[in-house]
Order: structure tokens, then sequence, then C-alpha cells
């Protein structure tokens, strides 16, 4: 029954979003909707808020709570399960590191489904409203900082929900693994909540430094191919970024499993 409700309100927020995102493309587009397409809402409803100071309020707001319901969800239902019940849970395994495992396997397919849900949500109702045109950010043209020329739809669309999961993934490791260490649910989801709202706030330290903050890997549009005034920040390095980041919290947390004293807090408050 939770993990409906989970469902319900996270489809609910992806149509909000997907809703906002179609009406500031239209007011945009400078009287060329017809140009709009339903690549560019995924585009804009996925892809993070640009690299620029003048960044609106709306972009950086709206990528933040899309990946801060995700990190309440997961610390819900599986960072809880650890801090208030690993004193029943862990003597069902044979061991502690088949627990571990579990879970990380769990916060995988769960991210999948969570961004899988968000895109088809975004299409549906894109395809309402745009067409299905095999372009997209044409109706940008000249006026902003973006390239989207030779960018096909498919291509974009993979690697938006690759950097999505993938970064999603990583953060909720490391949350788990946290969660073991600091036996606690919150200060995990507010230590991740810092780092994902200092990295919405990176281009004001300068550009150059934009991939090296944990969270910018899942800003498709911070991208050197789409924006060419952030160096040096390709693809391919913020998945190789992600997976460094998700090995080391599994490993993290491996030690932190191997190690904790579940007797010594079974009945700590979760949110202490």
């Amino acid at each position: 029954m939770k993990k409906r409700w989970y469902a319900i309100i996270a489809c609910g927020l992806f149509a909000l979003v997907s809703w906002s995102s179609a009406t500031i493309l239209r007011s945009s587009s400078g009287g060329h909707e017809e140009l709009i397409t339903v690549w560019d809402l995924v585009m804009v409803s996925l892809g993070g808020p640009i690299a620029q100071d003048d960044v609106s309020f709306y972009e950086w707001s709206k990528w933040l709570i899309l990946n801060l319901l995700f990190l309440v969800l997961i610390g819900n239902a599986t960072c809880s399960e650890w801090v208030e019940r690993a004193i029943f849970v862990l003597p069902r395994y044979f061991t502690r590191n088949k627990w571990w495992i579990k879970k990380v396997l769990a916060l995988g397919v769960t991210s999948f489904v969570y961004y899988f849900m968000a895109i088809c949500t975004i299409l549906v109702i894109g395809s309402s409203q745009f067409s299905w045109a095999a372009h997209l950010g044409k109706w940008q043209g000249t006026d902003g900082p973006l390239q989207f020329t030779g960018i096909h739809p498919f291509t974009m669309l993979a690697w938006v929900f690759v950097l999505c999961w993938s970064t999603s993934l990583a953060m909720a490791v490391l949350q788990l693994a946290l969660a073991v260490k600091w036996k606690s649910v919150f200060k995990p989801i507010l230590f991740i909540s810092v780092l994902y709202v200092v990295s919405c706030f990176s281009p004001l330290f300068g550009k150059q430094l934009i991939k090296w903050f944990p969270g910018n890997q899942g800003m498709f549009l911070r991208h050197t191919m789409v924006d060419p005034y952030v160096p040096s920040f390709s693809l391919s390095w913020s998945f190789v970024y992600n997976a460094i980041v998700l090995m080391l919290s599994m490993y993290m947390g491996y030690l932190y499993v191997k190690k904790a004293d579940i007797f010594g807090y079974a009945h700590k408050d979760s949110l202490q």
C-alpha cells in the first residue's frame, strides 16, 4: 500500500513538472509553438538548470524537488529499515553482506523505475500538446548559449535518462551508507540535499569547477555538448564520475554494515 502511494505522489509531481514546463516552453517560444516537440519538454523537465548566472528559480527548484523526492522516498523505504529495524531484519540473512547487496540492487531498480516513470509521464503529457518531429531545441535558435544542432532526440532521451538514473543511484547508495554510519534517516537526506543545492549554484564558483560537484552529473543542460561555455564536462565524464561515487559508497557501506553494532542503537530515534 505504501509503495502505491509513493508511485502516485511521484507521478503527480512528474505531471505537475510537465505541465509547468510546457507552459514555460510556450511563453519562451516567441510565438513559434509549432517548433516545440515532445523532446523539448523532456529536456526542459529533466535536463536540469542551465549553467548561467541568471538561472531562474523555477529551473533549479524543479530539478531539486524531483531529486529530493526520490531521496525522501528511498529514505523512508530503505534507510529506515536499517535504523529502526536492523535488530530484527539482519538475523533473517545469512550474512550482513547479503542484506547490503540486496539493498543496493533494490536502489538500482527503484531509481530506474522512478526516472522511467518520469519520462513516460512527460512523453504522454507532451504528446497531447506538441509534435513528435525528429528535432529539438530549434525554437531556442540564436538567442541563448545552448546548442542542440546535431543532437538526435533519441540520443538526448537516452543520455538524460542515464545521467538522471546513475546520479540518483550513486547518491542513494551514499545516503544509505551514511544512514548506517550515522544511525539516522534524516541526517543523510539533509547532507545529500546540501550537496544538490550547492551543485545547483556551482556556476557561481566558476564554470570550470562545475564537473566536480556531485549532482551536476545529472544535469544534461550543463554539459559541454549542450553548453560550450562549460569546459571539459563530457557525458562520459559524468558516467565515470557517478560510477566512482557508486563504488566508493558501496565499499564504504559494506564496511559500515559489517562493523555496525545494531544492538547499541536498536531503540535510537531515527530522526536524530
